[in-house]
């Protein structure tokens, strides 16, 4: 077998590959580090400036193999030369042409203006050059107009013939009167159909029924107490009634209560507390029978009042009682009202 390299070089120290023990410092070669100062030569000057390098380590033997090559210098504009232009030379016969070249399209430049004067060009050609354009000349027939868009046209005929649909066009603009007509402005009931999307007609119908609506309502709210009353009288079996007058502040109160021979109305204050109850009975008493059975029993003070033929009995400050043609009626409550109040609600029954 052969002899095996048992000696290693490491930053310039030599080692045993087996052992690893140091066996002394490795030659370094001359030619080696000269040939690695070449492959890192000192930086160019470009337009005046010089690029700064980074300092570099001294090169080592065992780098020296692996150096990494120098980058291309093909790209140096100081050693790129402007290429000097030939003139060509025409491979043919062509035609020629006379017409003078312009300077500013050549910019005084002898190959363009040789090239320019070898390219080939129609006689026919006169963007660059002053040549003539030839014209020709030649009769286009005048084409009629079909009969029937003939017009007759002249100045002293300014009616003339027209086609159908001109015809047509004018009728129309002599017969309209639509601007003779007198604006009317539309009603605030066709604005508020049209709002609505419904016919005008439609609108006063649904109109009148909710006035008719609304009146019915209104008079079957007013007649409603008249009406209990009513039943009232046809159940109870007395002829009573509602007084037709009532004080300032107060209003019916409740359903209108009854009872064989017995009408209760209740009438209450809007403001405050105060109340007073209508009371009417079938009675045979007269005003003297009254007296003796119901008001001077009791020995409490009372007023007699004479109105209209009713004598009326005013006792306990606002309460009164009185006989009319077979009723007895009777006033009773906190009521506060006046003897003048209590008169005329006695004449409004």
């Amino acid at each position: 077998m052969g002899s095996q390299n048992t000696v290693i070089v490491i930053n310039g120290k030599r080692y045993d590959a087996k052992t690893g023990k140091l066996l002394g410092v490795a030659h370094i070669d001359t030619s080696v580090t000269a040939h690695a100062q070449k492959q890192n030569p000192k930086p160019a000057v470009i337009d005046g400036f010089q690029k700064r390098s980074r300092p570099q380590a001294a090169p080592q033997p065992h780098k020296a193999i692996h150096a990494t090559p120098a980058k291309s210098k093909t790209l140096m504009r100081t050693s790129v030369k402007k290429p000097i232009l030939q003139p060509i030379k025409p491979t043919h016969q062509a035609h020629i042409s006379t017409t003078p070249i312009r300077s500013r399209a050549v910019h005084n430049d002898p190959y363009r203006a040789s090239r320019a004067s070898a390219t080939p060009r129609h006689q026919n050609v006169s963007k660059f050059g002053t040549g003539t354009v030839q014209t020709s000349v030649s009769h286009v027939p005048v084409s009629h107009p079909p009969a029937h868009v003939k017009q007759n046209i002249s100045p002293n005929n300014p009616t003339a013939t027209k086609t159908k649909h001109d015809s047509i066009f004018d009728s129309v603009i002599a017969n309209a009167d639509s601007h003779t007509q007198p604006h009317v402005k539309p009603s605030r009931k066709d604005t508020i159909a049209s709002k609505l999307k419904v016919s005008p007609r439609t609108l006063s119908f649904s109109g009148f029924a909710v006035s008719l609506v609304i009146v019915g309502g209104f008079v079957v709210h007013q007649q409603m107490p008249n009406l209990a009353m009513q039943v009232a009288v046809s159940r109870s079996g007395v002829e009573g009634q509602l007084p037709k007058y009532k004080p300032a502040g107060f209003a019916l109160a409740g359903p209108i209560s009854y009872s064989p021979g017995e009408i209760s109305v209740i009438f209450s204050s809007r403001t405050d507390g105060r109340e007073f109850q209508v009371t009417q009975r079938a009675s045979d008493w007269n005003s003297q029978s009254l007296l003796e059975n119901h008001v001077a029993t009791t020995r409490r003070p009372y007023q007699t009042l004479q109105d209209r033929g009713k004598t009326i009995y005013i006792y306990d400050g606002s309460n009164a009682t009185w006989v009319d043609r077979g009723v007895w009626y009777q006033i009773e409550g906190e009521s506060a009202l006046s003897n003048d109040q209590l008169l005329r609600i006695a004449n409004s029954l």
